[in-house]
């Protein structure tokens, strides 16, 4: 990957995931941008439901392109809260949120979308519905 962009970024972090069996979902500009919604983006956010059995293969998997804190992984684990990845060739950050225990935190993962990006190749992510990326915004997240 040279000189990667947001598109490439987020694919390597969620192909991860799929290897892990991790749902997640893209939510702020990256998902506005996905549904046609033109923003400024300087992070991906994402909302994964990563385990602390995933923590170590997700860990080893991004060393290198990644700078990655396994400890900082776990405490947003037990604390159902973030943690930050920042790609070291382009200092781009992805932000990860732990789903919180709320009805709202299970349905979005429940009502996320396929939504193809464009690479060097088309790749299918899931990203919040539209609806999701506003009600998202209005509780704080994305």
């Amino acid at each position: 990957m040279t000189d990667p962009e947001w598109p490439d970024i987020a694919i390597t972090v969620t192909d991860i995931l799929d290897a892990l069996h991790v749902p997640y979902v893209i939510g702020g500009s990256v998902a506005s941008i996905v549904h046609g919604l033109i923003r400024n983006t300087i992070d991906i956010d994402l909302v994964a439901e990563l385990k602390l059995e995933h923590v170590v293969p997700f860990v080893t998997s991004l060393k290198g392109s990644f700078y990655v804190d396994a400890h900082s992984i776990q405490q947003a684990i037990e604390r159902r809260s973030s943690f930050s990845l920042i790609h070291l060739a382009t200092m781009y950050k992805v932000d990860v949120f732990i789903p919180q225990d709320r009805p709202f935190d299970r349905q979005q993962l429940k009502r996320r979308v396929a939504q193809k990006i464009t690479t060097n190749g088309d790749k299918i992510v899931w990203v919040l519905s539209a609806e999701d990326i506003v009600l998202a915004k209005l509780i704080g997240f994305g």
